[in-house]
Formats: structure tokens, C-alpha cells, sequence
């Protein structure tokens, strides 16, 4: 934002530029006034403003940051002194596909662009910006490329960044503007038989492209911001060819785009359906390019039914067009009538069997195109599928996604909601009704439609979803394919005409879009239908480029709501977006520091997006020196600011899916570089310190554990939590136990109370348990002895009995809870309930140590493990903890490698981090004395991994490696 003292209006200083409408000619005159005039660093020059803010005219920024937005001022040009450009022009290789800037690096003409500041140094890559980069190629064809009989070949570009003129033996073929499109001309009459051909691609940046490239670019609050500006003043850091490009010889015909749709035909089923009971119609189109019209057959061989893997079973290829068993649903009411405009329930079905939607919103792997590389994507959703995610959402600020991206969510079982690519935070312009934008939309849901695992079809992030969102980008979506959910924006309310409100699914009809409208929430306290994006936590207290965040009541007790009604037919709602901000690990960050650097106060953490002060002080006190420098110190850091965001998240979704929830989507999967972001997962492009597909953090390892496990179950203070939970246990200590499965679930839950001095395990409950088919199913039991509450209010006993009874300290410092569910083929009580019945009955008795930790008896029929804190980790009362690990030697070939930990007392939070490719099978749990336990190491690569490879960088930590060891001697007595 304008600042007094650092930006300055020229008036007064230079000749004036005189605000008026927004040309090209009044922003050139303000950079070159910048160029002239001695301490510019940079020029941005508003063309409109409001009576708050500063007036329109030409601004100079004398610090190295340049603003990229200015009190909601929506158009702004920016530019950099032009005295470094190169004067004279030069040739380097070129990699296609790729980007400029990453070819720039393999030249070394510049430095990594992603390490230290590098991305906002005043180098010659900033000073580049308005050159004009040429890719040019020579090549001769084959006779088999030009065959008489061939009627036409094209030139195929499947994606090009930023505006270029395409050139063919010196003919111009087109001006390209668009990055999500691809762009298709004729060639056969430019082409040379026999001869050298030449191809150019040709970028300026006097071509205006409408902002229609990756809105994140140039900077959002989790990538880096740069000092580059195209033409209209919309940020970026590179461009090129970033898409394969060739050419296809066409004998009679080209299939363009093959285009299926699924149409379930029946009444609508609410429990699950299997292969052959319901009747589908298949429609399909194809897209072509022909001189003339033809005639032909179509087989097609080999379809299958496609759904998440706890619904349907997996298939291997997205070439099986057919999706039968996607039967979208969102409930009007219990029964449902097609033609209600308000909801109570805003949830799913596939296969006729509601479904709870654990996931997380995508964000591009990449800022640099030219650092793709084949099996990143796959890996990335191989990831989000371990940790128990079956959906993913497709955030509109970055790039449609890669065929192998979505191949992998074919293949996965995983949902996909996808927005269409317009970032609305006033960045970049938001869409406007021409034929480039028309094209693109059609373009896209053409060349994906094949894709089963593509749910819903969203206009755009948090833009509302009315207007132009509605009546242009979701009326053209729509006219593309009725066979999906459509929805304006995320969030968003509902349409009056235009869909099917049962299904949600496009009837031909004009889309009206109007505000949600609630029904009766029937005592629930919950809001019905909503869609909801929070809360999130925003890192601060340092002085960075993102920021925000405050100290806090550090959400770490599990609330869980005291009994309200929940399922299908209840009220309900959904939460798309939620998130925490947080930093990657010591072997991610540091690759991308100078040593000098390892700390999380250095130079550059000021443009590394959102600080981690704030959550380390909340969740572990300030005792830590965030300032100091240093390998020990910033790994320290890192470990504490990843696992207070893990424990945030953790406890909040675990909180929340007590209630009637049927999605939460968290912000976000990944990263796109090493930073202060909010990903589960870390940077995922195989460089330097950086794992294929992306390391997990501690959240991820916590959602696979318990937070996103089908059958899970939590105890904590009995109380509605929609936002943030409690810091410490009070109050009646209750637990509930859900069932997401499409099928009823028999099993067992064990709640155990571990004292923190000793490492002795207390049995409170051991019970069978029996739910109803999920997903929603759920029952509710009492922590200290099992029963089920019977009253409303709950009537369990407190956490201050509890802790009294078992010998814990008032506040519960000294403790933490263990919560286990495993399936029916552990348990050999006869007395679980039959039937679909929610039920959970006390069967107390005592565990020994190695029942519990030791658990390769129970490895195979346990569902999830729930390791819950009492207490925030400040308060905490350790032991010193010595932990040791053994790495066993694997076969040869092996993907899997053993590593067993142990601890001569309780150690919690032991972290496993290495810089091989892969993850742990368990990472971030608690260890108890005299209880081993095995863990697998995973490799990401086809090889596998040496253990003499893994134990060259391998690292193991725990909390108390980082806070001071509290009230030893009291520990001592328990």
C-alpha cells in the first residue's frame, strides 16, 4: 500500500502525470520518469482511484519491494529501471516445454530464481522484462509427415504463456493471448517438402492477453512475489512454451475432443447401489476437424463403473469413459422434489450412498513450467490418497489441471471439484464475455470431460458467483456438459432455475443464481446448507510480506458436540476452504538458504510469505529464540512451527466432524515453493533438498492417522466447536466414534490415558461397536468408563474426575488420551448389537504396554490411531527422552525399508526426517518406554532406497528435544 515517505507521488518532484483513463501511453510516460530520475526502484502509475486513497498519477517506490496492489485500486501498471537490460541480443537453449526464466538458469545468466530473494533482486532477469524473446527451430519432415493424400497438417501448440506471434517460414499464423487455450493453425501450405522449415515464436509484451494466464504468477500469499509487469500492469514471473507443440497430418479427419456424458436414469436412490441395478444412458460427442462431413462407427470396449475406493472399486485407465456410479446429490429435503430453492443438507452421493468429502484444495506444483517433470503430479495425488483424502478441489487462481494429474485421480478414487481459472482477489481481472474467454472455457471441459473423477464444474473462487459468473462462465460450462454439478463460485448459494435441485446437475433451463436460503435448522446449531470458507490462521508478528496473524488460544482439545441429531436427513454443511499457514522442514528450507540465512528472522524470510512467530509462542511459549542462526536453531524452528500448525488443524477437524459436516476441504494441499504456506504437503519438484511429489508434513501424517480415517474416533470436552477448539480439558469428557463407510461398521474402540512420568497406559474404555452405514454414522460414549450419555445435556463424567481418579495433575499437563478403533476381526466380544443401531458398551479391563505400542498383533485390522493432547504443549509436563533408531537392511529392489525406534522414556511427537524420496508409514507419534516401535520408509522412486542411502541423511526429533523439561521430580512420583 502507498506510504508516506517510501512511495512518493512525482508532483512535486517530477512533472506530473496527468491522471486519466488507463492507455499504454500515460503508464510508458511513468516508467520512463522512473528511469530518469535517480533512487526509482520501481513506477506504478493508477489510473483510478477513491476519495481514501492516494490520487491517480505516476508513484515511485524506493525500496527493493514493489507494491503489487494499492487499497483495492484494481488496474496498476509497474515497471523497473530499464539501465541493466542487455543492449545487444544473445542466443541460449531453449527447453520446450518449459519457461524462459528456467532456461535463463540452465544458462547460468541468473541464479535459482527460488533461492534467498533472488525472485525480487534487482538482476538482469527483472531488468528483461519488456525484451523480446524469440524461440525459433529448424527442422525438415519426413515423407510420411506430408503424404499426397493428406488433406491438411496442423501445428498444434497445447499451451503457450504470455502474448507471441507464431511464425512459419516467415508466414504469421496467429498472435497467441491465452495460456489456457490451445491454439491450432493449418499448415500444409507453408510447409517445405525437402527443405529446412523454420519455426518462430516470437513474445512481447506489448501484447495485451486480458490477464488469461495463471492469475498466482506473479505472487499470491504463498508464492513469490515479483517484480515483473506484462503490458496491462498484471504480475508474472516468466513465460514460454510451457506445453507440448507438434504437428499432426490429417488424411481425412482429426478427432478433436471426445466428449461423454453419463446420464443416471431412475428415481433416486439414498443407500448404496451395486453394478447392475440402475440404468444409465451414454451420450458422447465428437469434437472434429474435417474438410467435408464423414461417416463412421464408434466402439467403445470395456467400460467399468468408477467411484472412490470405499464406494466403488478402482480402475486403472480414464480411458474408461463411463462414470456410473457418480449419481450427484444435494438433499432440498428428506425426500427430495426436484424444485426447492432453499437446503438443509448441501452434501453428495455416489452410487446413491452420501459421502463425506475429506480433502483439500490444489494449487499449481509449480511457478517455473520449465521444472515439470513427468511423475510429480501422479505422486502428489498418490500422496493425498494415502492420507485418506478422497476429494480434491481445483483452486481458480492457477492452471487447469494435467492429464496426468487427473489420470492419477481416475485411477486414486479421488472427487474432483474444479474451478474455472480466474483469480478474483483484484490481482488480475476477473472474466469478461469475449470469444477468447469462451474458447478457453469450451476448450477446457472438452479435453477433460473424460475424466470420471470430475464431480462438480465451480465458476471461480470467493467471487460471489452472480453476474457475469453466472450468466457467461457457468451458462457456457453448462451448455458443455449436464452431466456434472455446476455451481457459480466457492462458496455459493443456490440457483432458482437451471439445475435440478435434487441433483444439481444442468436442465437446459437459464441459470438464476440467488442467496442461500436456509430451512429450519431444527434445533441443530450448526447452519443448514451452508458452504463455508474458515477459519484460517494466518502466520505473523514478523515483518514479512504476508502477515496478519496475532497471538492466539491454541486449539488443542477436541470439542465434541453434546448429541444433536446428525446424517443425511438432518441439517448439514460443508467447509471448502480452512486452513493454517505454516513453514516445510529443515532439509526443505535450507536448500534454498544460504547458511547465513537458517533462521526464521533472516533477510529473506521477510518475502517468504506468512512468519511462524505467532504459532510457535502460542503452542509452545516464548521462551524460543526465533532470531538466532543457525542448523540446530532453525531446525528447532521449522519443527515447531510445522507441528503447532499439524495440532491447530488437527484439532479443529476432528472437532468438527462430530457434527453434521459433510466436507472439509482444507487450504491447501500443496506448495509451490519453500515457504510460509499452507500446505500438507511441502514443494513437490524433485531439486535440490525437495522430494518428487513433495515431502509430508506433520498435518498430512495426522489426517492419514485419525483426522481423515473413514472410522475414527475422538474424545474431548463436550461442547459445539465450529471455529476453534479449546486450549484445555473441562467440562463432561465425552467421545464419539463415525463410521464414512457406504457399508455398517462392527469394531471396537479403546480409550486409554497415558501419564507422561512413567509411560503406563490406563484402560478407561474397551468396547464393541456398532454403526449404521455412513458416510455421517456416528455414536457418542462416555471417556472415563465407556457408557453412552443417555441425557441432554451429557451427564460423563469431568476431565477434572478423570484426571483426579487416575492420578494426573489438575490441568491435565501430564497426560494425554489414546484413542483406537479397529474392525470387527479384532474384536471377539459376542456382545456388540446386530443390525444398523448405534451402539457402544463398556467392557473395562487392563492392557499391558505391548498390546498397545507394540502392535504388529493389531498392525493389519486397525483403522485409526488418535493421540490427543490435554493441555496446550506450554504446559506440559516432560521428561527428558532419549530416542534411538535402527535401520534395517532391506532385499534388493525393495521399495520398503524397516526403521525401529525406541525411547527410554516418553518422547512425543517423534519426527523422522530424511533426503531420500519418500515418507515414513508413521511419522509424528509418541513413544513409550521399553516399547519399540517399527516404522516403514517409503520410497517415492521405482528403485527403492539403500539403508545405507537413508541413514546418510536420516534425522530423528521429538518435542522435548525442543522445549525445557518441566517439574522432573514431580514426574518422578506419579
Amino acid at each position: 500500500d502507498f506510504e508516506e515517505g517510501v512511495d512518493f507521488l512525482v508532483s512535486g518532484q517530477q512533472p506530473a502525470v496527468t491522471p486519466v483513463a488507463y492507455t499504454m501511453d500515460n503508464s510508458g510516460k511513468c516508467c520512463d520518469l522512473c528511469a530518469a530520475t535517480a533512487g526509482c526502484a520501481a513506477s506504478v502509475y493508477y489510473a483510478s482511484g477513491r476519495s481514501s486513497d492516494a490520487a491517480p498519477g505516476c508513484y515511485f517506490k524506493t525500496e527493493a519491494e514493489l507494491a503489487h496492489k494499492v487499497k483495492g485500486v484494481r488496474w496498476a501498471t509497474a515497471c523497473l529501471p530499464r539501465g541493466l537490460r542487455p543492449s545487444a541480443p544473445f542466443t541460449i537453449n531453449a527447453t520446450v516445454p518449459g519457461d524462459l526464466l528456467t532456461d535463463l538458469q540452465r544458462a547460468q545468466l541468473v541464479g535459482d530464481p527460488l533461492r534467498s530473494s533472488n525472485h525480487k533482486a534487482p538482476s538482469q532477469v527483472g531488468e528483461w522484462n519488456g525484451e523480446v524473446w524469440e524461440y525459433k527451430k529448424q527442422f525438415t519432415l519426413p515423407d510420411s509427415m506430408l503424404p499426397a493424400e493428406a488433406f491438411e497438417t496442423l501445428l498444434v501448440f497445447d499451451g503457450i504463456k504470455m502474448g507471441a506471434n507464431i511464425l512459419l517460414n516467415g508466414h504469421l499464423l496467429g498472435t497467441t493471448t491465452n495460456q489456457h487455450r490451445r491454439y491450432e493453425y493449418e499448415v500444409k501450405a507453408f510447409l517445405k517438402q525437402g527443405g529446412i522449415n523454420s519455426l518462430s515464436v516470437v513474445f512481447q509484451r506489448n501484447i495485451s492477453n486480458d490477464g488469461r494466464f495463471m492469475a498466482c504468477s506473479g505472487g499470491w500469499d504463498w508464492a513469490p512475489y515479483s517484480r515483473m509487469r506484462d503490458v496491462q500492469g498484471n504480475p508474472f514471473l516468466t513465460r514460454g512454451i510451457w506445453k507440448s507443440l507438434y504437428l499432426v497430418t490429417v488424411r481425412r479427419v482429426a478427432i478433436k475432443y471426445f466428449v461423454p456424458q453419463v446420464m443416471y436414469r431412475g428415481t433416486w436412490p439414498t443407500t448404496l447401489v451395486h453394478d447392475g441395478q440402475v440404468d444409465f444412458e451414454v451420450n458422447v460427442t465428437l469434437h472434429f476437424w474435417a474438410r467435408a462431413a464423414v461417416t463412421g462407427t464408434l466402439r467403445l470396449q470395456g467400460a467399468c463403473r468408477w467411484g472412490p475406493p470405499l464406494v466403488a472399486p478402482r480402475h486403472g485407465s480414464s480411458s474408461n469413459v463411463q462414470h456410473d456410479s457418480f449419481i450427484p446429490s444435494r438433499l432440498a429435503n428428506a425426500e427430495g422434489n426436484g424444485n426447492a430453492v432453499s437446503a438443509h443438507t448441501l452434501m453428495f452421493r455416489i452410487s446413491g450412498a452420501p459421502v463425506f468429502m475429506g480433502g483439500a484444495n490444489m494449487i499449481p506444483m509449480e511457478t517455473l513450467e520449465g521444472r515439470y517433470v513427468p511423475g510429480m503430479h501422479r505422486q502428489l495425488i498418490r500422496s493425498a490418497a494415502d492420507a485418506g483424502m478422497n476429494t480434491l478441489r481445483v483452486w481458480g487462481g492457477g492452471i487447469y489441471p494435467f492429464d496426468e494429474w487427473l489420470d492419477a485421480c481416475d485411477e486414486a478414487g479421488i472427487m474432483v471439484l474444479e474451478d474455472m481459472m480466474y483469480g478474483t482477489d483484484g490481482i488480475m481481472p476477473g472474466a469478461s464475455q469475449t470469444p477468447d474467454q469462451e474458447a478457453e472455457l469450451r476448450h477446457q471441459i472438452r479435453r477433460q470431460s473424460h475424466h470420471p473423477a470430475i464431480v462438480g464444474w465451480l465458476g471461480c473462487n470467493e467471487c460471489g458467483g452472480a453476474g457475469v459468473w453466472t450468466d457467461f462462465v457457468m451458462t457456457t460450462v453448462a451448455s458443455e456438459d449436464a452431466s456434472r454439478v455446476v455451481r457459480s463460485s466457492s462458496p455459493f448459494g443456490l440457483y432458482s432455475s437451471g439445475v435440478n435441485t435434487i441433483s444439481g446437475l444442468p436442465n437446459r433451463q437459464k441459470l438464476i443464481d440467488i442467496p442461500l436460503k436456509s430451512e429450519d435448522a431444527r434445533g441443530s446449531p450448526w447452519p443448514p446448507g451452508q458452504e463455508d470458507h474458515s477459519p484460517y490462521q494466518h502466520g505473523g508478528l514478523f515483518p514479512a510480506v504476508n502477515g496478519g496473524g496475532d497471538l492466539f488460544t491454541p486449539p488443542v482439545v477436541v470439542g465434541v458436540q453434546p448429541g444433536y441429531s446428525v446424517g443425511p436427513s438432518e441439517p448439514g454443511y460443508v467447509k471448502t476452504e480452512t486452513g493454517i499457514s505454516s513453514m516445510s522442514s529443515f532439509e526443505s528450507m535450507s536448500a534454498v538458504l544460504d547458511k547465513s540465512e537458517w533462521s526464521l528472522h533472516s533477510d529473506p524470510m521477510h518475502e517468504r510469505n506468512y512468519p511462524c512467530d505467532n504459532i510457535i509462542i502460542s503452542y509452545f511459549g516464548d521462551h524460543i529464540n526465533l532470531s538466532h542462526t543457525g542448523e540446530e536453531s532453525f531446525k528447532q524452528q521449522l519443527y515447531l512451527c510445522m507441528l503447532g500448525a499439524g495440532l491447530q488443524r488437527k484439532a479443529n477437524i476432528e472437532s468438527w466432524r462430530s457434527t453434521n459436516i459433510w466436507a472439509v476441504i482444507t487450504w491447501q494441499l500443496n506448495e509451490i515453493w519453500p515457504t510460509g504456506g499452507w500446505g500438507s504437503l511441502e514443494y513437490g519438484t524433485p531439486v535440490a533438498g525437495q522430494v518428487i511429489g513433495g515431502r509430508w508434513k506433520p498435518l498430512h501424517h495426522f489426517l492419514k492417522e485419525s483426522t481423515y480415517a473413514p472410522v475414527s474416533a475422538a474424545c474431548g470436552a463436550s461442547k459445539v466447536v465450529m471455529d476453534d477448539s479449546d486450549a484445555s480439558a473441562s467440562g463432561p469428557a465425552l467421545c464419539y466414534v463415525r463410521n464414512d463407510l457406504p457399508i455398517a461398521f462392527q469394531g471396537k474402540v479403546l480409550v486409554q490415558l497415558i501419564h507422561f512420568g512413567t509411560g503406563v497406559a490406563t484402560m478407561l474404555t474397551d468396547a464393541p461397536v456398532s454403526l449404521a452405514a455412513g458416510a455421517g454414522a456416528m455414536g457418542f460414549f462416555c471417556a472415563l468408563d465407556g457408557a453412552m450419555p443417555s441425557s441432554s445435556p451429557v451427564r460423563c463424567s469431568s476431565f477434572a474426575s478423570m484426571f483426579a481418579s487416575e492420578g494426573c495433575t489438575s490441568d491435565g499437563s501430564d497426560c494425554m488420551l489414546e484413542v483406537l478403533v479397529t474392525d470387527a476381526s479384532n474384536n471377539n466380544d459376542n456382545n456388540s448389537n446386530n443390525g444398523n443401531k448405534n451402539n457402544t458398551t463398556n467392557n473395562k479391563n487392563n492392557i499391558t504396554n505391548n498390546n498397545i505400542n507394540n502392535n504388529n498383533n493389531i498392525t493389519n485390522k486397525l483403522l485409526s490411531r488418535n493421540e490427543l493432547l490435554l493441555a496446550a504443549p506450554s504446559k506440559l509436563r516432560l521428561p527428558a527422552a532419549k530416542v534411538s533408531l535402527q535401520v534395517y537392511n532391506p532385499p534388493a529392489g525393495s521399495t520398503k525399508l524397516d526403521v525401529e525406534l525406541t525411547s527410554d522414556a516418553v518422547a512425543l511427537y517423534v519426527w523422522l526426517s530424511t533426503l531420500e524420496s519418500g515418507r515414513f508409514s508413521r511419522n509424528g507419534f509418541m513413544l513409550r518406554p521399553n516399547s519399540p516401535v517399527k516404522v516403514q520408509f517409503l520410497s517415492f522412486e521405482s528403485e527403492g532406497v539403500s539403508s545405507q542411502a537413508l541413514e546418510a541423511s536420516l534425522r530423528v526429533e521429538h518435542l522435548q528435544m525442543h522445549l525445557p523439561v518441566r517439574h522432573a521430580s514431580e514426574l518422578a512420583s506419579v
